[in-house]
């Protein structure tokens, strides 16, 4: 998945918040893959979320999803955000076909 954005927005909130879209990919692929496993593994995963969410911006999104048992140097982590995107729009399509 290829994410775009316009340059002077990302230095805008670089600079205001500290967040770079650059690391968007990584923290809707992390997040989709935690949630798969919490609906897999229940508590242990839930655990390790919300440890990574207690977390904050004390590291790089990439370390502190590699704390968190994620390695997003993996395609599992995409695949992932891939699967439970494609079973999304397949609602949709059901749904508008109603």
């Amino acid at each position: 998945m290829r994410i775009t954005f316009a340059p002077a927005k990302r230095a805008k909130t670089l600079a205001d918040r500290g967040l770079d879209f650059a690391d968007a990919a990584l923290v809707f692929a992390g997040v989709t893959l935690e949630i798969e496993d919490i609906l897999r593994e229940g508590a242990p995963a839930r655990t390790r979320f919300i440890r990574l969410l207690q977390a904050g911006g004390s590291d790089y999104p990439y370390d502190l999803y590699k704390q968190a048992g994620v390695d997003m140097a993996t395609p599992g982590p995409y695949q992932a955000l891939a699967a439970r995107m494609n079973r999304l729009m397949d609602e949709v399509d059901a749904l508008e076909k109603h």
